[in-house]
């Protein structure tokens, strides 16, 4: 699963990722930024402390979807800056080409979903699948 930002997967395909931890399957979530500039958060301090809270908080999601299913969470950060990730978009795609290489299915935004960081991710990942 491809999340822009750190919830955009349990939101997204939250449903999707228990279903497949529940069978026993793996799940990979790409979570390209760290979403610091939600909420309007401004100034370093107060952005790492959105950072921070929001990758726990992501944690904390996929450990309820996981329940007590057999399959694995694996949680890889690229760090792109939040809102930004369309002037990465190319770098993006090499990026995630190998870690789809090994995956029977990629979830990811629709490249026009309307946010810029989403529509970003999309494109990247269609490029790199």
């Amino acid at each position: 699963m491809l999340a822009p930002h750190p919830d955009d997967e349990s939101l997204g395909a939250g449903g999707a990722i228990a279903t497949a931890l529940a069978l026993g399957q793996g799940v990979r979530v790409i979570c390209v930024t760290d979403g610091e500039a939600a909420f309007g958060a401004r100034g370093r301090a107060a952005r790492a402390r959105l950072a921070a809270r929001r990758r726990d908080e992501q944690l904390a999601a996929l450990a309820i979807l996981q329940g007590d299913g057999p399959g694995v969470v694996e949680v890889v950060r690229i760090g792109l800056a939040d809102g930004s990730v369309g002037v990465h978009e190319g770098d993006l795609a090499v990026a995630l080409a190998p870690l789809f290489a090994d995956v029977d299915a990629v979830l990811a935004p629709h490249r026009d979903d309307g946010h810029p960081d989403h529509d970003s991710c999309g494109r990247a990942a269609y490029a790199a699948a």
